[in-house]
This record gives structure tokens, sequence and C-alpha cells, in this order.
């Protein structure tokens, strides 16, 4: 237990939004130590000997005072802004969670859906399709007899951390149709080897979760924030997918 003691006879009112009452005593609870360890108030008063700091057992001197809220973080891992992980708050302070969710058809010209509450595109996506010779096609007749692979290219203007997300295909599929994810600018892979779509039943999603963050900077021309997913299935076969990735972004 950690308490402030007042040992005047007025309330004293810290410049943490906390008051300690008169003659009497505030306890400090875990989840706000570094709070009081930014309060120049509270440092101020205990120099001055209008506070006194206890451990719950005994009242301390200011330099084991000091000493006694340090090492209270000494138990805990921490991030860059001294937060507690276990409280898992494990991104920047300001920044929070986004989950941005796009939406494709295979085969299909025009199926791309990636837009803003208002109606307009982000902009980010590119939606692509190939032959058996991966010559791109780009007029619908073509696509729908020849079309064996759809991409789809996602590059956001922005840095971005990446948690994990979903794919969720829009009905049952039977037919070879298989599905890679992956990073191009590091090669990484969140989906390798193909997942195959078959196993999934009606509105069946597929889950990647990251654990921790990932952050992609934004460089322009640089292409870090790119992701790709890339489906290969029977010609012409039109599939509707839609992915939710879970982002931190300021």
């Amino acid at each position: 237990m950690r308490l402030l003691l007042n040992n005047t006879q007025e309330a004293i009112a810290l410049d943490i939004g906390h008051i300690v009452p008169a003659s009497g005593q505030l306890e400090i609870s875990d989840a706000n130590v570094l709070l009081f360890q930014r309060s120049d108030d509270m440092w101020a008063k205990l120099a001055t000997g209008d506070l006194s700091y206890s451990d719950g057992v005994s009242t301390l001197a200011l330099s084991d005072a000091i000493n006694h809220l340090k090492n209270f973080y000494q138990k805990y891992t921490l991030d860059t802004d001294n937060a507690i992980l276990s409280r898992t708050k494990i991104t920047k302070t300001g920044w929070g969670l986004v989950c941005h969710t796009i939406g494709i058809e295979t085969s299909t010209l025009g199926s791309l859906h990636d837009v803003g509450e208002a109606g307009s595109d982000y902009g980010f996506g590119t939606l692509k399709f190939y032959d058996d010779e991966d010559t791109e096609l780009t007029e619908q007749s073509a696509i729908d007899t020849d079309c064996v692979k759809t991409v789809l290219e996602w590059e956001p203007t922005n840095t971005y951390e990446v948690i994990g997300g979903e794919m969720y295909n829009g009905a049952k599929i039977d037919t070879p149709f298989y599905v890679w994810f992956k990073h191009p600018y590091s090669g990484h892979e969140f989906c390798t080897g193909g997942f195959d779509m078959s196993f999934l039943p009606a509105y069946g999603k597929k889950t990647m979760d990251g654990r921790a963050p990932k952050e992609l900077p934004y460089y322009p021309g640089a292409g870090i924030t790119k992701v790709r997913l890339t489906a290969r299935h029977n010609a012409g076969v039109k599939q509707k997918l839609q992915l939710v990735l879970e982002l931190y972004e300021e």
C-alpha cells in the first residue's frame, strides 16, 4: 500500500486532479503510480514536509519514497511510454484500433469496394486479373472466360501497425480456390502455402492474428505499407471476398 499523508490542517490539491484531505491520507493505487510520479506538486510538498509518504507500514524519508515509487515498475514489462504491458497497451499514445474493410469479387471488373462513410473511394486499392500465362486481362469478356488469378493490392498513404484480420467468403465454394496474403516489401507472407477456401462454409472466415502490432511506415513510392491478396481459381469464377484488416493508426 502507498499512502500520501497530509501533515497540515488544510486539504492539498495536486496538479494531477487528486486531493489529500486535511490531516488525512490518500492511497496511491497500482494503476495511478505513474500519474503520481509525474506530479510536481506532490514532490514539492514532500520536500517541504507538508506531505509524507508511507509504504503502508511506516513513513519514509524523501529519498526512500522516491525509490519506493520507482521500484514499483521493476516487476512489470513496460513499453516506451512506461505503460504496463499487462494492461495490453501495446501501441503508441494517441493511436487507436481501426478495422478497415475491403470487398472484392474475383473475375469481376469494378468490384473493389474500399470507401469511406461519405461514399468516396479511399484510393488505396487496385484489382487486377490474369490468365494462365500471367497476362493481365482488362476486358470483362476475356476475364469471364480466361481469368484464373485475381490480385488485390492495397497501399494506404499513412503509417499503420498490423495486428491481424479476417477474410470472409460470400458463398460456399467447391472448385479449386486458393488464397495468399503477402507483404511484398518484406516478402513476409501472412497466409502462405495457399489457403484452400473450400474448407470454409458460406460466410465462413479465415482469421490471422499477429499477437502484437508490426509498424509499417509510409514513405511515398517505397511500397512499405502495401499488402497483396492473390486468389487462384478456375477460369472466370466469381467469388465474393471481404477482408477486415485490424490495424492501429494515429
